[in-house]
């Protein structure tokens, strides 16, 4: 894909990323406004947004589990479905399940924004693309998928001593290993903290166990 189209898309995505907010902090408000809210209830409604300030709290989940393109998808059918039970349940009054449906709209929303963020990262630097080769001699017969981010450092080993060497990763700014036992795409089958961040990895069968 060209670079053009890449930013392109990027743009269309970081649309997507923007029109939450502007939901919440425009739409809802004149929405309950016309519905007889009070002002006062309109204010603290207003104090969800602090959910974008803590976004950065579970951030980490979103680099360590799942894909970045279903947490966008996620995060979007729970907004829309957060919405839906808003219009079912609107009225003069701001009651606990109108506070619940919005407080997961605004935890969604800040949480796309987290996944579109890395998504773009990656999608500009095509990082975490494999190729594996079976015989040297011959690069016909591959096998290609994704797996880890840009900025790791990549490896091969045998993690679980079935004689095949599969992928492993070096996340610096975290000091994670993620250890993976085919070689496919996915999530990591084992990850653990060692060392400190910023360390090179070695690999190797140490104790003679078959296992690297």
């Amino acid at each position: 894909m060209t670079l053009k189209r890449k930013l392109q898309v990027i743009a269309f995505v970081y649309v997507i990323e923007g029109y939450p907010m502007g939901i919440y902090v425009d739409v809802l408000q004149v929405y309950f406004a016309r519905l007889g809210v009070s002002t006062a209830e309109l204010g603290y409604i207003m104090g969800l947004k602090l959910a974008w300030s803590l976004k950065v709290i579970w951030s980490p989940l979103i680099d360590r589990f799942g894909l970045r393109r279903h947490w966008i998808a996620a995060s979007n059918v729970a907004m829309g479905s957060a919405l839906f039970c808003v219009s079912v349940l609107g009225g003069d009054h701001l009651t606990m399940g109108i506070w619940l449906a919005v407080s997961v709209y605004c935890i969604a929303s800040a949480t796309q924004d987290i996944a579109i963020d890395a998504y773009t990262i990656g999608f500009v630097d095509d990082g975490g693309s494999w190729a594996l080769i079976d015989k040297v001699e011959s690069a016909t017969n591959h096998v290609d998928f994704y797996y880890g981010n840009p900025g790791d450092i990549p490896f091969l080993g045998d993690w679980n001593g079935d004689g095949i060497d599969t992928p492993g990763l070096y996340r610096q700014s975290d000091g994670y290993v993620y250890l993976r036992n085919s070689n496919t795409q996915g999530v990591a089958d084992l990850d653990f903290f060692f060392g400190n961040p910023g360390d090179m990895p070695i690999i190797g069968d140490f104790n003679g166990d078959g296992c690297d």
